[in-house]
């Protein structure tokens, strides 16, 4: 009888326990539900500020990117762009020394003024492309100082008699705006000091071209 009677408090305990882990649980679940509720309940006001914000910030990472992009595009257009006018300026360069180093029997020949006169034209011609895509010429006018900004200097010389120094021009520079896509190289002619027994001094190496 007795043990009975024990079986049935131990039954009686496990169900009230039961009951009392259900209810926890059950209390938990229902204080998460009404946090989340109360977390999601906003005024039209914020929901407004918030998607606003977002628009805002995806807007921004929209315009970022096409920058990007319109910034790349143009830095492989002007690198191109500048490989082809180093290949024009080199061409411009075989005619001017063609033009400038001309024997003097060739000159003397027949026909010799049409065919001089025909290089001289394609010259002029490639010069008006050059120039029509922006290259002004780098060439030191007489009594412009040296500015290494500008020119390259290839040796200094020294002479005498002379009051003020000089730039001689042996390669033409080129530039784009403010840019110097090729500095003009030069021959720095100085007054000959006093006393001095040398005639040219090398100049400091340069790597620019």
């Amino acid at each position: 009888m007795e043990e009975a009677m024990d079986e049935n408090d131990e039954r009686r305990e496990r169900t009230e326990g039961d009951a009392e882990e259900r209810a926890h649980a059950e209390a938990a679940v229902a204080a998460e539900a009404a946090a989340g509720e109360a977390a999601a309940e906003t005024t039209p006001e914020e929901d407004a500020a918030y998607w606003k914000d977002r628009f805002l910030r995806a807007n921004a990472d929209l315009q970022n990117v096409r920058r990007r992009a319109a910034e790349d595009v143009e830095a492989r257009v002007v690198s191109r762009l500048e490989a082809i006018l180093h290949d024009l300026m080199e061409v411009d360069d075989y005619l001017a020394h063609a033009l400038g180093n001309i024997p003097e029997d060739v000159r003397r020949a027949e026909q010799a003024d049409a065919f001089l006169a025909g290089i001289q034209a394609i010259r002029e011609a490639l010069e008006r492309v050059l120039r029509t895509h922006g290259l002004e010429v780098v060439e030191p006018a007489e009594g412009e100082p040296f500015d290494p900004t500008l020119h390259e200097a290839l040796e200094m010389l020294e002479e005498e008699g002379l009051r003020e120094p000089r730039l001689e021009v042996v390669r033409r520079g080129y530039r784009i705006g403010n840019r110097i896509l090729r500095p003009a190289k030069v021959r720095v002619v100085r007054p000959k000091a006093a006393g001095s027994d040398s005639e040219t001094a090398p100049a400091e190496d340069s790597d620019r071209g």
